[in-house]
This record gives structure tokens, C-alpha cells and sequence, in this order.
């Protein structure tokens, strides 16, 4: 990936979002892995065997990885909270009734 100045991150990360807001929704495994699917761009996936904790950097990276911008600028996104989900996967069981969502930072 291009080395960028933070400006320039935040200019690429605009113009990826088109002013969209990102959510995701959570699924755990019964192997006690998880997986985070953009629900706007389905293309941005990621996922962890470990603490659902790490989720929140793992989604962050994703999204800066696919906007292609480098994975430490994830702390330009803003997590906004909470929006109760449209639908879930049948085949899963979901951790949370809930789905995270970000911006970029102004």
C-alpha cells in the first residue's frame, strides 16, 4: 500500500464512503470463531477466533484495507454506536442484537 499523509487517508477514506455509514453485522460459530460482514459492502469481511473484543480493530482495518489505505490509519473512522439490524444469517447464531457503524472522523 501507498504511504499517505493522514489528510490524504481521510481525502481516500471520503471518497470510498461516498458519504455512506458502514455497519456490520457479528456472527459466532460454534467453534467459538466470528465474523464481521459489512452489511453496505459485502466485500469487506473479517473475523477472529479470539476475544469478540478485537473485533471492533479487525472491522477498522478492514475497511481502511479496502478503501486502500493502510491498517494503522483505522483510528480515522469513528465508531458511531448502535443500529438494531435489518435481518440475520439462519445459518448462524449472532452474538449481539445490535450492529456497530462508522464514519470518518471530521
Amino acid at each position: 500500500m501507498e504511504n499517505h499523509t493522514e489528510e490524504q487517508a481521510k481525502d481516500l477514506l471520503r471518497a470510498f464512503l461516498q458519504g455512506r455509514i458502514l455497519s456490520f453485522t457479528t456472527n459466532q460459530y460454534d467453534d467459538g470463531s466470528w465474523l464481521a460482514e459489512c452489511n453496505e459492502i459485502p466485500a469487506i469481511t473479517t473475523g477472529t477466533t479470539g476475544d469478540y473484543s478485537e473485533l471492533d480493530t479487525l472491522m477498522r482495518d478492514a475497511i481502511v484495507s479496502a478503501a486502500g489505505i493502510r491498517g494503522d490509519y483505522g483510528y480515522l473512522l469513528q465508531w458511531k454506536g448502535f443500529k438494531v439490524p435489518s435481518s440475520f444469517l439462519g445459518f448462524t447464531r449472532v452474538k449481539s442484537e445490535c450492529e456497530p457503524y462508522y464514519v470518518v472522523q471530521s
